[in-house]
């Protein structure tokens, strides 16, 4: 019965719904790439190396604005099914 505090800030900008906050975190460039690395690990089932010229590559590719801005996570999951590496993924069986 008590009410619910909808009003918080996030690095100093209001939000009071989800979507807001969402908006929010999209803005910050660090949470594009852990968004993109996060997506690419759970989908090739193996650790991402920025090390590797490879990965680099495709988390630089997830990331890349469309038309300005940042892409949208949807707009992530198809780049990267796209991808070789996701493509060409060995899940231990033979390919």
């Amino acid at each position: 019965g008590r009410p619910v505090e909808t009003q918080s800030n996030l690095l100093g900008k209001p939000f009071q719904t989800a979507a807001e906050m969402n908006g929010l975190l999209a803005e910050l460039p660090a949470y594009q790439r852990c968004a993109a690395e996060k997506l690419t690990i759970y989908a090739v089932r193996r650790i991402v190396d920025s090390n590797t010229d490879a990965d680099t590559a495709l988390i630089n590719y997830l990331v890349e604005p469309i038309n300005g801005k940042p892409p949208s996570i949807r707009e992530m999951v198809l780049r990267l099914v796209a991808s070789n590496a996701f493509r060409k993924v060995s899940y231990g069986g033979k390919v």
